[in-house]
């Protein structure tokens, strides 16, 4: 899934689905909450060159889903960013942990993720 479509093509409030599909089926947008609950295993990406590669707009777009009823917590997010993608892919046997043997693959932020104020 690439929740990134949420901010860059739909919109922050999902306008541009709304004048498409209306107030009833908008609900069905970027369900990551409801796919989460069901226990589906879900792996976020960027479909770039579609859109600008970016997983830490991706995790800002779940956490501050426009609909309240469909957002994720940070921990969530992060996995479904990172963790999950690199699962999915097979590539958790070289990447994804920092333990030895395996590549560093990491980043470094300038602000806590877990301490960036979401949207209300």
């Amino acid at each position: 899934m690439q929740p990134i479509f949420i901010t860059v093509c739909e919109g922050p409030d999902l306008d541009y689905y709304r004048s498409l599909l209306g107030d009833y089926r908008v609900k069905r947008a970027h369900t990551y909450r409801a796919i989460l609950d069901e226990g589906i295993t879900v792996a976020g990406g960027s479909d770039t060159p579609v859109t600008r590669m970016s997983p830490l707009k991706g995790i800002h777009a779940c956490v501050n889903h426009p609909l309240k009823e469909q957002r994720i917590d940070v921990h969530e997010a992060i996995e479904i960013s990172q963790l999950t993608r690199l699962k999915l892919a097979l590539k958790m046997i070289l990447r994804g942990i920092i333990e030895p043997g395996k590549l560093a693959d990491f980043a470094v932020l300038s602000d806590d993720p877990y301490r960036v104020p979401g949207r209300k």
